[in-house]
């Protein structure tokens, strides 16, 4: 469990597939963990998460919700 993030997911690994150099990973979802102050009604509650999520679907940029975040690459 990592404690300093407010979500944590417990994963059983079903399959591994070998894309070259990477790799894809199947499986399920054990059990979910959210700190209470994360929490609306007892559902997760992503206002409060504050998530910082990084797109691979072609602009390979990092956002948080509603918002593209600017960040400067190291020269």
């Amino acid at each position: 469990m990592i404690h300093q993030c407010p979500i944590n997911i417990e994963c059983e690994v079903n399959e591994i597939l070998n894309y070259d150099p990477n790799e894809g990973i199947i499986g399920r979802v054990v059990k979910s963990y959210a700190i209470p102050h994360c929490l609306t009604g007892g559902k997760l509650d992503w206002r409060k998460v504050h998530p910082i999520l990084w797109d691979t679907g072609g602009d390979f940029n990092y956002y948080k919700l509603g918002e593209r975040l600017s960040i400067e690459k190291s020269k």
